[in-house]
């Protein structure tokens, strides 16, 4: 019976599986910047990312933001910019994103969290915009696209500046 289950066991060791892990590579554009690639074959998604740039915003706010373009199976992939920002004080609810006049950007806040409370709190929020080609070429300002980052019934606000290089790059590696 032992030699059963240990053959079984054995065969069952050397059928190969499919990965669920993500691979991570580095492709240069030939503007010269790299794009990280995150691949996982198991779901049939491809991530095409910049590094992190950092965000000015008002008071005590810090955080960060990348460029993306996220491919899966059967949608249709968009450009995004994803961040993050961590401030003290009270919430400021980031709800929206305009372009310098006024224009709406999609916008979705993806996560709020309470980071400490010991003297006074802390807290950080996600979110993530999706600019069109369109809204790209319309308000770029010499070689960025400024996007403010609003905050619900606020005055609190994030500009992103993004450059246009690195939404260049990852729209190239990402074709």
């Amino acid at each position: 019976m032992r030699g059963i289950v240990a053959t079984v066991l054995l065969a069952l060791s050397v059928v190969p599986t499919a990965s669920a892990q993500m691979v991570e590579s580095s492709i240069v554009a030939s503007n010269g910047l790299a794009v990280k690639v995150s691949t996982d074959e198991f779901a049939g998604r491809k991530e095409y990312s910049s590094g992190e740039f950092d965000i000015q915003g008002s008071g005590r706010q810090r955080g960060q933001f990348m460029v993306a373009k996220i491919i899966r199976p059967g949608q249709t992939a968009r450009l995004s910019i994803q961040g993050f920002v961590t401030y003290s004080g009270d919430w400021h609810r980031y709800d929206s994103a305009i372009f310098k006049g006024g224009e709406a950007v999609e916008f979705t806040n993806i996560d709020r969290d309470v980071i400490s409370c010991r003297y006074g709190c802390s807290y950080s929020e996600s979110f993530i915009a999706f600019p069109t080609p369109q809204q790209i070429k319309k308000y770029a300002e010499g070689t960025i696209v400024p996007i403010q980052v609003r905050g619900e019934n606020s005055a609190n606000t994030l500009l992103l500046q993004i450059p246009l290089s690195i939404i260049a790059a990852v729209e190239e590696v990402a074709k």
